[in-house]
């Protein structure tokens, strides 16, 4: 019974990986992430993300 649950979460790991590997998504051209902190524009967090969004 444990060999059979292992298959079955092995199997069903690979289906998301092999489904989230599609082109579909990125046939709808660019995304658009906005992300919000609290934290002042001197501090690293800030520094980081502004990093992240060139």
């Amino acid at each position: 019974m444990k060999k059979w649950m292992a298959f079955m979460m092995i199997c069903l790991l690979a289906a998301g990986v092999l489904s989230a590997c599609s082109t579909q998504a990125s046939s709808h051209g660019s995304i658009t992430m906005r992300l919000a902190h609290n934290q002042s524009e001197t501090h690293p967090v800030h520094k980081s993300l502004t990093e992240f969004a060139r």
